[in-house]
């Protein structure tokens, strides 16, 4: 997908299983932000989505990673200011749920929110690229236990590997076509067009993506009844993840930057990204993952917490 080396050694797996129970939720001190009632005068909520016993909201930032006006920058600049619009969206009132938990219609409404936020900052002028991501945990670099997403756009597109992925045809069928044809005894699940399984060359232990056989070019052009199948299948295949890993998690909404945003063979997935700790000393000097369970045996162990009774 993109072009980048990873090194298998699973013979190192046991020392990776060290510790992969640590990390939890953080305890920040003071009073939840995101709980009802502890919003500031500050917290501007821009959108809310609210069912029978269940609310989601999305508010601006605090702290945001890019903020102001936005205008791409020139060919030749080396350095932009970091103009953008940066949102937290609030899944859940309740403070100590998590995506699993939650009840199908409200699993929808999150996502729901996440293609509808994804798609008003993706219309924003300058914006190149939309980044919508999840952090559940100390080690996915979660700051608090409330849940929450979170979705920026920034004046300054994905890396070019990604531009690369989505306008390349493999075998003259899409990149992604490919893929999915070749996953053999790492598909997870298949149904109704959803389909789960382990990437060919994962970043990390347990990776999983999540995607459909034909998705349109971008998340924020799929229909209410695809987004809202989508959330309840990816809720499945999440919990069996995080039940074989036992590690906090990140999710990654991978989306096509906005210059391929209608490209016919530009695609989007989700991928979940468990964290059993950050690379150590030979990561960061080669820049290469390490990677101790192949994603055949994730694959196994996920599958068999997909059919395990929970």
């Amino acid at each position: 997908m993109t072009g980048a080396w990873r090194l298998f050694v699973p013979g190192r797996r046991h020392l990776s299983r060290v510790g992969a129970r640590a990390g939890g939720l953080p305890s920040p001190p003071g009073p939840c932000p995101f709980c009802p009632g502890n919003e500031r005068e500050a917290d501007r909520v821009v959108a809310v989505r609210a069912g029978s016993g269940f609310r989601v909201r999305s508010f601006r930032n605090r702290f945001p990673l890019v903020s102001g006006a936005s205008s791409p920058p020139p060919p030749s600049a080396h350095s932009v200011p970091a103009g953008g619009h940066h949102e937290v969206i609030v899944e859940s009132d309740l403070h100590d749920v998590d995506l699993v938990d939650l009840e199908p219609a409200a699993m929808a409404a999150v996502f729901l929110m996440y293609r509808d936020r994804a798609a008003f900052i993706a219309s924003r002028e300058g914006v190149a690229a939309v980044n919508l991501f999840r952090n559940r945990g100390k080690r996915a670099g979660s700051s608090q236990p409330h849940p929450h997403a979170q979705v920026l756009g920034s004046v300054v597109p994905g890396p070019a590997q990604q531009l690369r992925a989505a306008q390349t045809e493999s075998l003259g069928r899409a990149l992604l076509t490919n893929a999915l044809e070749q996953a053999g005894p790492r598909l997870l699940r298949e149904r109704d067009q959803l389909v789960a399984l382990t990437p060919y060359a994962p970043t990390h232990n347990y990776e999983t993506w999540i995607t459909l056989r034909d998705p349109k070019t971008t998340f924020a052009d799929e229909s209410d009844e695809t987004v809202t199948r989508f959330a309840i299948f990816a809720q499945e295949i999440l919990r069996a993840v995080v039940a074989a890993s036992r590690r906090d998690y990140n999710l990654v909404f991978r989306l096509p930057v906005q210059t391929l945003a209608r490209d016919p063979r530009a695609f989007w997935y989700l991928e979940v990204a468990p964290r059993g700790g950050s690379g150590a000393g030979f990561e960061l000097s080669s820049g290469m993952s390490v990677v101790t369970t192949m994603p055949e045996v994730a694959a196994e162990e996920i599958r068999a917490a997909l059919t395990s009774p929970t």
